[in-house]
């Protein structure tokens, strides 16, 4: 069997160096707040991507049917995400935003705030199309 050399043997690993180095903060997080016609999805993530607490207006209670597409669930909704997590250690998010729903940039960053969370940064995230499909034709009525 063929003895390493010593080119082999002294030749540091740089890269577990690097990655130590530029970890990312523990204590930041990202909430993705989807905002459709009918509810809101809130999700907080660690700056990883690895899923640490969400919910939806419709998880909590008293907001069932259309009651879940309004300004006060969507409120409601962010600050229970706030306070949940607040556990796992999250301090401070940046906030990014999907969708047309009502809750859009009034009631969701609001309500994180007042759960305890420290806003650094809202994004909107909504996919628009360049020029996208091409629309149906023209209806004809005689």
């Amino acid at each position: 069997m063929p003895k390493p050399s010593n080119h082999q043997q002294q030749q540091p690993c740089h890269r577990r160096q690097w990655k130590n180095h530029h970890e990312p903060s523990k204590h930041h997080g990202i909430a993705y707040i989807n905002a459709t016609s009918s509810n809101t999805f809130i999700t907080v993530t660690d700056s990883r991507g690895d899923e640490k607490t969400g919910s939806s207006s419709g998880c909590l209670k008293g907001f069932k049917g259309s009651r879940r597409s309004t300004k006060y669930a969507a409120h409601a909704t962010a600050e229970h995400v706030a306070r949940a997590a607040i556990l796992p250690k999250i301090e401070s998010v940046e906030v990014r935003i999907k969708g047309i729903g009502l809750s859009r940039k009034n009631c969701s960053p609001k309500g994180s705030r007042e759960g305890g969370l420290i806003i650094t940064e809202i994004r909107d995230v909504t996919p628009m199309p360049h020029n996208g499909c091409r629309p149906p034709k023209k209806r004809r009525v005689q």
